[in-house]
């Protein structure tokens, strides 16, 4: 009875082995698609990363360039302010020499008219007069 036994033993051991081997070949071909998997998804990440710092290598080239261009109008308002005080101060002074003639024509009723043009003058301080 026993030799009965270790044929069947034998087959079903050889049928386990079988069995071991399909799954371990089933276990290899899992693994190799999980590898291609893994090798796909580090190139795509590879890949995202580079287009994500290229679109950021744009971005900080629009952003500085937006800068400069905020600058050189914050320079051009900057002049055109200082153009307008300028106008400003030039006709504030002209005023001024004015009223400072009109005083000096009130008070010293003796200038006659044709004097007028020496106390404006005089009364004019800028480089430009006095040269």
């Amino acid at each position: 009875m026993t030799q009965m036994q270790d044929p069947a033993a034998m087959r079903q051991v050889r049928e386990l082995e079988r069995l071991i081997e399909a799954r371990l070949e089933e276990a290899r071909h899992s693994h190799d698609r999980v590898d291609a998997v893994r090798q796909q998804a580090e190139l795509l990440v590879a890949e995202s990363a580079a287009q994500a710092a290229a679109e950021a290598d744009r971005l900080s080239a629009r952003i500085l360039q937006e800068a400069r261009e905020w600058v050189k109008a914050d320079e051009a308002e900057q002049q055109r302010i200082g153009a307008e005080v300028t106008q400003r101060a030039m006709r504030l002074r002209e005023e001024l020499v004015t009223a400072t003639v009109c005083a000096v024509l009130s008070v010293a009723p003796t200038v006659t008219p044709t004097m007028a043009p020496a106390v404006a003058q005089r009364a004019d301080r800028t480089p430009k007069a006095n040269r």
